[in-house]
């Protein structure tokens, strides 16, 4: 029997709440225009296809499914290339580019210890 793990089911678990929220604000028009107003026009569609991701990412990660590990290893490249190469947000910049990094290193932990059990 493959036992999650208690990090492993939290990191999961808040990763999907976090997502959903995220979902969410990307279809609400009122928060989307206060959240996204000085970001690129573009911006707010893709934070709606990326929390869209997340969630199919959470669920197949809760589903022990290897391709949705990959799909999380892109979605944070992708993040930080954002940080680093597109948006300009000063100092909250850092803070999520920082951010970003620590949740990646918080992943391949809960990950790295259960690799086994995830299938194809």
């Amino acid at each position: 029997m493959r036992e999650r793990g208690t990090f492993l089911t939290c990191m999961i678990g808040l990763s999907l709440i976090i997502n959903l929220y995220s979902l969410y604000q990307a279809t609400h028009t009122s928060t989307t225009i206060n959240i996204y107003s000085h970001m690129p026009v573009w911006f707010s569609v893709y934070s709606f296809l990326a929390s869209l991701l997340g969630v199919v990412t959470n669920i197949g990660l809760w589903l022990w499914k290897k391709w949705a590990v990959f799909v999380l290893l892109v979605s944070i490249t992708l993040a930080l290339g954002l940080h680093i190469f597109v948006l300009d947000l000063g100092k909250i910049q850092e803070t999520a580019f920082f951010a970003t990094i620590l949740s990646g290193c918080l992943w391949y932990w809960a990950i790295s210890r259960k690799w086994s059990f995830f299938l194809k």
